[in-house]
């Protein structure tokens, strides 16, 4: 009787241990698992975190080549209209800077910045930059707009004035229009000549600030994405 007593308890005491054992390999499974879980995810976080900076890298690339172009055509705008200033004066008609305007060949296309390129520049200026930023694009393109508008009018101009010349001396560069076709062309010629002193006024107030603008962007871009 006793025996079988005892045959029991260490039965008991075997199945208790057996149990333990059991527990502590499958704590020690699933500590294993969530330890390679956690590595996993890790992994996971740092190759989307890498994915998600070379998909920044492009996008600052491409808001520094846009910011490079709108403060390099500004002051491309600007030099053409200065031209035009300086070319009149020289004329002694410092008010008429329509007479020295030369059209542009060609006008780059529209910039325009896309919602990715904004949210990589609100994570890299400050907030002033970053909302003077926002509106160079509309600048650019309205300055381009103005450009390539007086550029037509002053092709137009050139065909109808140049059918009604008279020479008054005789000498070459001494060719005028009649006082009649001066006098039709009127309203081009004043608005041709409103709208680049207009394009003046606003490539003057903005040349230097885009190209400030442009050096800190550029900076900061390369600093956070391209020095690595």
């Amino acid at each position: 009787m006793l025996g079988a007593v005892m045959g029991g308890m260490n039965s008991f005491t075997i199945q208790r241990r057996t149990l333990e054992h059991s527990k502590t390999m499958q704590e020690e499974m699933i500590k294993e698992n969530k330890t390679l879980q956690f590595e996993i995810l890790k992994q996971d976080i740092s190759m989307k975190n890498e994915e998600i900076f070379k998909q920044e890298k492009v996008f600052s690339a491409s808001l520094i080549f846009k910011i490079s172009r709108i403060a390099s055509e500004i002051s491309q705008f600007n030099r053409l209209i200065e031209n035009a200033y300086k070319y009149a004066s020289e004329e002694g008609n410092p008010d008429q800077p329509w007479l020295g305007f030369q059209p542009m060949a060609a006008i780059g296309a529209p910039v325009g910045f896309t919602s990715d390129e904004a949210s990589i520049l609100i994570n890299s200026v400050n907030k002033s930059t970053f909302y003077y930023v926002l509106r160079l694009d509309q600048l650019r393109n309205y300055i381009a707009d103005g450009i390539a508008l007086a550029g037509k009018i002053k092709l137009e101009l050139n065909e109808d004035l140049s059918t009604s010349l008279t020479d008054f001396s005789g000498e070459i560069g001494t060719h005028f229009p009649d006082p009649e076709t001066l006098l039709r062309n009127q309203p081009k010629i004043i608005n041709i000549n409103t709208l680049l002193w207009q394009l003046r006024k606003q490539c003057q107030e903005e040349i230097e600030k885009a190209e400030n603008t442009k050096i800190i962007i550029v900076n900061a871009l390369n600093e956070k994405y391209h020095s690595k």
